[in-house]
């Protein structure tokens, strides 16, 4: 510790031990001194005796200012008294007098004596010493000791100058007494310090100039202590607080130096610089901008923060909330001449500077964090107004840009209302004639409030300006044409404003011009067949596409088998595999298939590759591949990928004509027993035979026929096989030459696709497959029935070539003519393997003539890198779904019949085989046929274009599809509770239906994600909502309405059971007399007073809202309303005193309900569920004694589930209830019929 003050006292050096005992030695004599005067409340000692005195030992009292006496000279002392002469006595001091000492206490023995003792802490007074004094009167040299006794001096003379004092030893005894009492002083060690200079430590000069600075520093200086203030003059300034004080100045030079390097800062580090870390500068700059009105008008805009001040006069903008008539001061002011384009040097210097405040401005809104700065600025929307309504000058469109542009960038965190000036600023630049500020003012208006919560509506926009919209879609300027997409998606986001565009006389045309954008910019691409993608990307040695390892036939493994190793391995690899540089498969994988494949047929004589011997014939094989360690200790061979189809390398036995030829692949569909991954119970499984083969030898033919459908094999028989041949009796079809025109020729023709000029089959090409009729009993196989598993996609079975005989003819067998159809799936020879050439085999009698095109076209639009659509086609998308989803209802203008009997259902076969989308597309038509304006707009035109889009431009898919969905008039359904439990499974339900949903809960658990994601963007959402609070549930009814268009079904499905909370916290199941008030209020303020509000705010947007179509009861509904009620409502359960009360309200409201609003045509009714599985009653799940014992008072003996309630809840909301309402239906599972 004292080493360590040392150091911070006087710093470090070689000194600092010593330094360190000084300051130890400071401290307590200090303390000493403190407790004299404050313990003791005496006078403390001078200075001199605390510090040059020690106590040695003895009591701190003992050297106060009372007892204590000057000591003194060493030099009286020892002439006063002492050693060599006498003991003290004749010194004048008394006892009394001096400084107390432990007194000297001395044996009777010699002092050198060594039985001598001294006193503590004492130690022996040194031997005599006798100085040498020559004898001057004698002849010789002395001996040293012996002493002059002859010519005594004179007694009271002086030797050597020193008086004699008279004492009997002889002349000099207080001399000689001296000296020989003399002891040299003790020698303590140096405690030197260096002198300090500037040259040998500058560091102590620094700091000292550095505390002398900080403790002269103000407090402003202090709070930007490490930022250069101007005029310091320190080293290192930072720029961006000297800008900032020299533009708050005013002086104009300091102003030009500010601007021009917050233009550059803003420009180069404009992503690092933030408003909130200089406070006053974005304000300024605001100012500053403010400040352009003085050269076009007589003012001086001043802000004030003082609510007092802020109406003084017209010129005082209000800093705190801004200013919303500052345009009509600024149109009230004196107007400057500005019309000549002359202006004088001090016009454009302050132009010039505000301009660059602008653009400062502009730039550091980039940022988020900048932008979100600035848009809590009041001023900051005056500055905006006033620049976009200043006179036409040339010299401030660059400024007006610049406001545009950071308009741009800050509306999208704050919202506008319609009589904002902002807002009529924007929308009248869509009046002027720059097309700059007209695109971005577009952009600008469609990106208000986007990264806000809930829905925006573009307010009071001028009909003249949506014609001015539709015309500039016509323009050829991509950047014009998506300005205005995105403006128009924006504006149709509302309902209302949907119904005020589809009432303009160009709305047809809109619609027509967007469906033409839905494939702007996209190129046209022609895909391959399967076989020629794979054969590219096995020849593409780049392709990273993962294949699965080729499993060879037991034909070709006994080819294989007749090589020697390693021989065997390599032409096996050169098969199944090919060189990849970017690939890479495990070694363990690459093992197994080679175990596989020749495992099985491992012997004595026949031995194959061990593992080591068999990863290094890989590398030998290819000379890419190399056996690598990747991450995580994964033992891998890089350079090669499986094949996407295995190849004949032509070393095999009778192959040398095959080389490079395709094997073929059994696609026969096996079924498997395998393990659910998600319940791990057993379960079925399909999938591919997947064996290859060598082609048009038979064998493909032979292992579908003996180890798939396991026909019977006929017992060996020499001379059989000897007479007879499949090619005669089954291949060649020569069975009796008078059968071929006796055949059925419809039937044949579609067994073997060929169709002879009297329309009779003509026979196949003759093939050398192996004789098949002599191999297998095809008449035995007759009692069975097989059916056509070939890629799962045939339907035929042997059933369909059952043929009577004929004039006496026997019949061919079935199996025999089924084999020949399993036979076309086969390839036809070595060079063929198109689907295209074997679709003709199987065709269907409705598609007789057709003809398949193995190429398919598509069209490539816009994607960005996740492969979503992008650009002008997906805006197009939008504003005709927007168009579709908020589509008003109005009586029938046309009817779209013809277009639907001829138009495109008659196209449908040329649409690349999409006859789900295209039946889809045309039954939206056939179902809106009497819809009014969707008939109308969506005319024949429009469809057919969304058709094409839906079915050839796969990015746009879903959009498309959305539309097609909103042409049905889908209900949108509102279910409050939907995150768990029965609303959760409701909003699937009616989802799944076809719905619209809006889910609504205290918080959102992903339930509108799931949906969204199986059936499309934008077909749920989620609102917060708490329904114990009525501006809660009127926000939701009005942001349901606002985001779809309407309000069709609510489901009130949101409620507690405070009595589980209770019995949990209790132990006990409670019972009116303990249940607590509060919770009775909680469950009442749910369950029943929240139903209660719910219904009164639907009930007002449905009867605002147009009814629905006619149902089959010829009546136009206008809602749906269910209550989630209980079978507690109808009955009584123990310790439910308040959740039954509940119920039971929700009953009885559910009734009055229904009878009030009964004539206009609302439906009301209630759900009362038993006991289901549920977050409610999970606490009883928990025990599955509970749970069996709760199941088993249920006559079904067991409880529901929440898809049960949800298929309740829509039967009620359909037109199959169109004449139910004031029911509650119980779904309970005949519990409460006992």
């Amino acid at each position: 510790m004292w080493r360590r003050l040392a150091e911070e006292f006087v710093g470090k050096n070689v000194y600092t031990a010593a330094q360190a005992f000084q300051i130890k030695n400071v401290y307590y004599k200090n303390l000493c001194a403190y407790e004299i005067t404050h313990h003791w409340e005496k006078e403390a000692p001078p200075k001199e005796i605390l510090e040059e005195v020690t106590a040695k030992g003895g009591n701190v009292m003992g050297r106060t200012l009372e007892n204590y006496a000057r000591p003194p000279a060493k030099e009286e002392t020892n002439l006063s008294g002492g050693d060599g002469g006498g003991n003290g006595e004749g010194s004048d001091a008394s006892p009394e007098q001096k400084t107390p000492k432990a007194e000297k206490v001395e044996d009777a023995e010699d002092p050198g004596s060594a039985s001598g003792r001294t006193a503590r802490g004492l130690r022996h007074a040194p031997s005599q010493r006798v100085l040498f004094q020559p004898d001057l009167t004698a002849q010789g040299r002395q001996t040293r000791g012996v002493l002059n006794t002859t010519n005594p001096p004179t007694l009271g003379a002086s030797t050597n100058g020193i008086p004699s004092a008279g004492m009997p030893n002889g002349p000099s005894t207080a001399a000689s007494s001296t000296l020989a009492s003399y002891e040299p002083s003790q020698s303590y060690p140096l405690s030197l310090r260096p002198v300090i200079t500037p040259a040998n430590n500058p560091d102590h000069y620094r700091q000292q100039l550095k505390r002398k600075a900080e403790s002269a520093m103000g407090p402003l200086e202090k709070k930007y202590k490490n930022i250069m203030l101007p005029g310091t003059g320190f080293v290192g300034p930072n720029i961006y607080v000297r800008a900032q004080l020299a533009l708050q100045s005013g002086i104009e030079e300091e102003e030009m130096y500010a601007l021009h390097h917050l233009v550059k800062i803003s420009h180069e580090r404009g992503d690092k610089y933030r408003f909130d870390q200089f406070p006053g500068l974005a304000e300024t700059l605001v100012r500053k901008c403010l400040s352009v009105c003085g050269l076009f008008y007589d003012v001086e805009w001043d802000v004030s923060y003082d609510e007092d001040t802020m109406d003084a006069d017209d010129e005082t903008l209000d800093g705190l909330r801004g200013s919303s008539d500052i345009v009509r001061r600024l149109k009230s002011m004196i107007p400057r001449v500005t019309d000549d384009g002359m202006q004088d040097a001090a016009f454009q210097s302050q132009l010039g500077r505000i301009m660059e405040a602008g653009l400062v401005l502009r730039n550091m809104c980039l940022q988020g964090e900048n932008a979100k700065y600035l848009v809590n600025i009041p001023t900051t929307r005056d500055y905006l107004a006033v620049v976009l309504n200043l006179p036409q000058h040339p010299e401030i469109v660059e400024l007006q840009h610049y406001a545009l542009d950071t308009a741009e960038q800050l509306l999208v965190w704050c919202d506008l209302g319609p009589r904002d000036a902002l807002y009529q600023a924007l929308i009248a630049q869509l009046y002027e004639q720059d097309r700059g500020a007209i695109v971005i003012a577009l952009r600008t208006i469609a990106r208000i409030a986007m990264n806000l919560t809930g829905p925006k509506r573009l307010d009071e926009v001028p009909a003249e300006v949506l014609r001015k919209v539709q015309r500039w879609l016509l323009v050829e300027d991509e950047e014009l044409k998506g300005a205005c997409l995105d403006f128009l998606f924006q504006y149709t986001s509302s309902a209302d404003n949907v119904g005020i565009l589809v009432h303009t006389p160009d709305v047809s045309a809109l619609a027509q011009h967007l469906s033409g954008l839905l494939l702007f910019a996209a190129k046209e691409e022609r895909r391959q067949t399967h076989s020629d993608k794979d054969a590219e990307e096995d020849d593409d040695i780049t392709s990273t596409k993962v294949h699965p390892i080729p499993r060879l036939s037991r034909s070709i493994v006994e080819l294989l088998l007749q090589l020697e190793e390693p021989e065997r391995s390599s032409e096996w690899l050169r098969m199944c595999f090919v060189s990849s540089p970017t690939s890479d498969m495990t070694q363990i994988a690459l093992w197994h298939a080679y175990q596989a494949t020749f495992g099985p047929y491992n012997t004595m004589t026949r031995n194959h590759l061990v593992a080591g011997e068999f990863i290094k014939n890989v590398s030998t094989t290819f000379a890419g591949a190399t056996a690598q360690v990747a991450g995580g200790n994964k033992y891998v061979i890089r350079g090669i990928r499986p094949r996407g189809k295995a190849v004949e390398m032509g070393a095999l036995p009778g192959g040398a004509k095959l080389a490079g030829s395709a094997l073929g692949r059994c696609g026969w569909i096996v079924q498997s027993i395998g393990r659910d991954p998600e319940t791990g119970e057993p379960a079925m499984r399909e999938s591919e035979c997947g064996e290859w083969f060598r082609r048009g030898a038979g064998t493909l033919l032979n292992h579908v026929l003996g180890e798939h459908l396991q026909v019977p094999k006929k017992k060996e028989n020499p001379a059989e096989i000897a007479g007879v041949g499949f090619g005669d009796a089954v291949d060649s079809m020569e069975v009796d030459a008078t059968m071929a025109y006796e055949r059925p020729a419809s039937a044949m023709a579609i067994v073997n696709g060929h169709i002879s000029a009297a329309d009779t089959p003509a026979p196949p090409p003759a093939t050398s497959t192996p004789s098949l009729a002599a191999s297998f009993d095809f008449p035995a196989a007759d009692h069975n029935t097989y059916r056509c598993r070939w890629a799962g996609s045939c339907t035929r079975s042997s059933l369909d070539f059952d043929f009577a005989s004929n004039n006496g003819h026997a019949k061919i067998s079935r199996t025999a003519l089924f084999a020949r159809h399993i036979q076309t799936h086969l390839p036809e020879n070595l060079a063929t393997d198109d689907e295209a050439v074997r679709a003709r085999h199987n065709l269907t009698p409705d598609a007789a003539g057709r003809v398949v095109k193995a190429e398919k076209v598509m069209w490539q639009g816009l994607v960005d890198e996740k492969g979503d659509a992008m650009g002008v086609a997906l805006s197009a998308a939008l504003v005709l779904r927007n168009l579709a989803k908020f589509m008003p209802a109005k009586p029938p203008a046309r009817r779209l019949s013809a277009m639907v009997d001829g138009g495109l259902v008659g196209k449908e076969r040329s649409l690349n085989g999409h006859t789900g989308d295209v039946e889809a597309a045309a039954g939206v038509v056939a179902r809106d046929a009497d819809g009014g304006l969707m008939a109308e707009i969506f005319d024949e035109v429009v469809v057919e274009r969304l058709v094409w889009a839906m079915t050839h431009c796969k990015p746009l898919h879903s959009y498309v599809g959305s539309i097609a969905g909103d042409q049905a008039k889908h209900s949108l359904v509102l279910i409050t509770g939907a995150s768990s439990g029965l609303g959760k499974a409701t909003a699937i339900r009616f989802a799944n239906s076809g719905a619209r949903v809006v889910c609504s809960d205290l918080k959102s658990v992903g339930v509108e994600d799931e949906i969204n994601k199986q059936h499309g963007k934008d077909r749920a959402t989620f609102i917060k909502c708490n329904v114990g609070e009525e501006s809660d549930i009127e926000a939701l009814i009005k942001q349901a309405a606002s985001w779809g268009g309407r309000v069709d079904i609510l489901c009130n499905y949101a409620g507690i059971a405070a009595e589980t909370a209770h019995g949990i916290a209790h132990g006990a199941a409670p019972r009116c007399h303990d249940f607590p008030t509060s919770g009775f209020d909680q469950t009442m303020t749910i369950n029943c007073r929240g139903v209660w509000l719910c219904c009164k705010y639907a009930l007002k947007q449905m009867l605002a809202q147009e009814p629905r179509e006619a149902n089959a009861r010829g009546e136009r509904t206008r809602g749906w309303i269910i209550n989630a009620a209980s079978m507690l409502g109808l009955i009584g359960l123990a310790n439910t005193p308040a959740y039954t009360t509940s119920k039971h309200a929700v009953v009885g409201m559910t009734k009055q309900m229904a009878i009030d609003y009964a004539e206009d045509r609302i439906h009301i009714n209630a759900l009362a569920p038993g006991f289901v599985k549920s977050p409610m009653i999970q606490t009883y799940l928990d025990d599955p004694g509970t749970e069996t014992a709760l199941a088993a008072r249920h006559p079904w003996n067991a409880l529901g589930r929440p898809e049960d309630v949800a298929d309740a809840a829509l039967f009620l909301a359909s037109d199959e209830a169109a004449w139910i309402s004031g029911h509650s239906l119980v779904i309970d599972g005949a519990y409460t019929c006992q």
